[in-house]
């Protein structure tokens, strides 16, 4: 079936058989309303790019998937990139540590910067990108999480994880 919240195709997960709406077992524990350090005035909900068209995600500035999104701003974060973590370490052999940048840290830079995992071109005022200041190495988010995780339902996994500290619980008044 395909899940109505991220619109993968599975074969297990959760339905309701009235009206027939199916979510795969890692959008179910996703948290509906999150609080991002990058947008804390606003909460985030759980919501599907198709249901807010023309809405991308600041982090990686696709426009598709899952999103936590605020409608008064406008503003998106795909479920991977809302749940990128503040420090990433990368490699088996050599550890390298990645700091989550919300834009490129040196102020007036003019350089080209190119993300060392795809090496294409990084526009380092428009997303997020992640940054080791001691080899002067830069990652798109996407590049540095896709490389974390290795595969797309793990990548999916380690996001709902992370996900779980900057919930926020359901107001019971």
């Amino acid at each position: 079936m395909s899940c109505c919240i991220c619109s993968g195709k599975y074969s297990c997960g959760y339905i309701c058989q009235q009206c027939n709406y199916f979510i795969d077992e890692t959008c179910f524990t996703l948290p509906p309303k999150i609080r991002h350090q990058y947008h804390p005035n606003h909460t985030l909900i759980l919501t599907s790019y198709t249901d807010h068209p023309n809405i991308h995600c600041t982090a990686c500035r696709a426009e598709d998937g899952t999103a936590y999104h605020c409608s008064t701003c406008k503003f998106g974060l795909h479920r991977t990139c809302a749940g990128a973590p503040t420090t990433l370490t990368l490699g088996t052999n050599k550890k390298v540590s990645y700091k989550l940048l919300y834009s490129y840290p040196f102020k007036g830079e003019m350089a080209v910067i190119k993300c060392s995992g795809c090496s294409s071109k990084l526009n380092s005022k428009q997303s997020f990108l992640y940054y080791n200041f001691d080899l002067d190495e830069v990652l798109h988010v996407h590049c540095a999480l896709n490389r974390e995780a290795g595969t797309y339902d793990t990548k999916f996994r380690l996001a709902s994880e992370r996900l779980k500290s900057i919930r926020i619980g359901e107001d019971c008044s």
